[in-house]
């Protein structure tokens, strides 16, 4: 058996692109895929594209044909017939798929070079359409891991790689190759004794470099094709740094500094718990495997840490709190408090300096003794200095989505409701009951009044003071915010069609800078865009039509104003 293990993401590593964008480009699919792109998994959607092609005609012999096309580094190539004849055991751990991977492997003679292919399995049904699989589906159960897609969790496929390993043969040190968010978790399986190699300036690297003392392994970045190709041909010398490495790390921390709970029948390394003398542990505390708690912190009673949460010196988790795996707590950072209630927080999530989440609100009407929450999703970084509180009431919750970048000395107050992939830059103020919908971004020193709502890929200029709604696609900015037109770099960064972008326009300049010659009301220009059956029929243009009716509904604020409307 092969002492080491080389294993190769594909996409934008092996090859220098990506095989799905290369087959819907080069066969003429851009526009349906940026029509649904938003709308479905990214393999579902894929087999989406593969329907389409079938019903344009188009062959399998005409996909296979595509995919031969695409290049393959010379440098790659020979990087990896090099690691095979030195006697490396090569694998595919890829969430392109099976099809697409085989065909251009084949066409440049490295099919043969790799073991196993672990991807997303295809077939070609009885009228020859392709059909596109998930790696997780009929044949194996869904799994639960909030750092991977739903189709394919690679830390699953690593752990299976590591435990094909018989117990009795020499131990294999794992080399891992990525570039992608998914890569982050099999890169969390690796080792001392192992390495991986990020391509630099991509997702992984940027993971990697944010949580470097969630990283066991070596790292070793590469940019391009040819340093690749350096690296992986000095591979005796590689191998040499990892034994020295693995004889380094054996005792992992001195016993004087940090306290170890081992578990029985796991393995010891990836266990083990380690607790500093100086911090204060409640024994009541639930805490996961290779969980690190840093000096002077303190962990109460009802706590429960997710499995490799890391608190850093001096932070803090108190009342009935619960971190998801791999959470970071920074340097003088407090989680929770002694109430009724609970605070909920997803995995990998990064909780920045001095950081205040799930404390008491600041609302007068707040009782004494009344439950309140906080929930919290996954991925989420909250920077320092930042102020997230619990609602004001029992029956409403604070709630946190997936994917959010919360900068420095934010506050997000009681009862707001964020959701997913947003950026609110520094000094960002949410008063209670706000709601912030996906993908907006808020520049720096943004207020926004209590109960407004900000709708899906708007914008907020800096210093604004948001006191009504923002509806979906728009740009704000003022002193007393205004609507300045539409969000037309955020919207072209997210994947929106110019055709899109073209409707969109046309809709917002006929309800906001109408030219009619007898003044309309707001609804009467909403009304007349309804029965516009050509800009009407866009799904986003219909979107942002009831983004603005909802806003003027019972109980709503109404939508930030337009001077030009204010004048007609």
């Amino acid at each position: 058996m092969a002492e080491i293990v080389i294993i190769f993401d594909f996409d934008r590593t092996l090859i220098d692109g990506d095989s799905d964008n290369w087959v819907v480009t080069e066969m003429g699919l851009t526009e349906i895929f940026h029509q649904l792109r938003f709308t479905l998994p990214w393999n579902r959607l894929m087999d989406r594209m593969m329907m389409e092609l079938h019903s344009q005609g188009r062959s399998i012999h005409d996909i296979e044909a595509c995919l031969q096309n695409m290049p393959v580094d010379s440098h790659i190539i020979h990087a990896i017939k090099s690691a095979k004849s030195l006697g490396c055991d090569l694998k595919i751990v890829s969430d392109a798929n099976q099809f697409f991977i085989d065909k251009i492997l084949e066409q440049h003679g490295l099919l043969d070079c790799f073991s196993e292919i672990y991807t997303n399995p295809t077939s070609v049904d009885g009228n020859g359409n392709l059909q596109i699989f998930p790696y997780h589906g009929d044949a194996l159960l869904p799994h639960s891991c909030n750092l991977c897609p739903s189709n394919l969790c690679k830390g699953l496929v690593m752990d299976h790689i590591r435990g094909s390993s018989p117990s009795d043969q020499i131990p294999r040190r794992f080399i891992y190759l990525g570039d992608g968010g998914g890569d982050f978790c099999p890169t969390l399986k690796l080792k001392e004794c192992d390495c991986v190699m990020p391509r630099t300036n991509y997702p992984l690297w940027k993971r990697i470099s944010d949580n470097s003392l969630l990283i066991k392994a070596e790292v070793k970045e590469w940019s391009n094709a040819e340093e690749l190709e350096r690296i992986l041909t000095q591979l005796p010398a590689m191998i040499a740094v990892l034994k020295a490495r693995e004889r380094l790390f054996s005792p992992l921390f001195s016993s004087s500094i940090r306290r170890c709970i081992s578990y029985s029948h796991e393995d010891e390394r990836d266990s083990k718990v380690f607790i500093h003398p100086s911090a204060v542990v409640h024994p009541s505390a639930v805490i996961g495997k290779g969980v690190s708690v840093g000096p002077y912190c303190t962990v109460g009673s009802s706590v429960k840490l997710g499995n490799g949460c890391k608190l850093y010196p001096s932070s803090h988790i108190f009342g009935n709190t619960e971190l998801g795996e791999s959470c970071v707590l920074m340097t003088g950072a407090v989680v929770g408090d002694e109430l009724p209630g609970y605070t909920l927080i997803g995995g990998n999530n990064i909780i920045g300096h001095h950081a205040v989440v799930g404390v008491k609100c600041q609302d007068l009407k707040y009782k004494h003794g009344d439950e309140c929450f906080l929930c919290i999703g996954n991925n989420n970084e909250i920077r320092e200095f930042c102020s997230i509180h619990r609602s004001s009431k029992s029956s409403d919750k604070t709630v946190i989505g997936d994917n959010n970048l919360i900068m420095g000395s934010c506050h997000i107050a009681h009862d707001c409701k964020i959701g997913d992939h947003n950026i609110l830059a520094n000094n960002t103020l949410l008063a209670g009951h706000v709601i912030v919908e996906d993908y907006t971004h808020t520049a720096g020193a943004t207020v926004i009044h209590q109960f407004c709502h900000i709708g899906s890929f708007t914008f907020i200029g800096g210093g604004s003071v948001v006191s009504q709604d923002v509806p979906k696609y728009m740009m704000v900015t003022g002193e007393r915010a205004e609507l300045r037109g539409l969000n037309l770099e955020g919207l072209k960064r997210n994947g929106f069609t110019m055709s899109e972008m073209k409707s969109l326009r046309a809709a917002y300049r006929k309800i906001f800078m109408s030219t009619e010659t007898v003044p309309l009301s707001l609804e009467e220009r909403l009304t007349k865009m309804e029965q516009n059956q050509e800009l009407y029929s866009v799904p986003a243009v219909g979107a942002m039509l009831q983004s603005i009716r909802d806003s003027f509904a019972e109980g709503r604020r109404g939508i930030c104003k337009f001077r030009q409307w204010l004048d007609s």
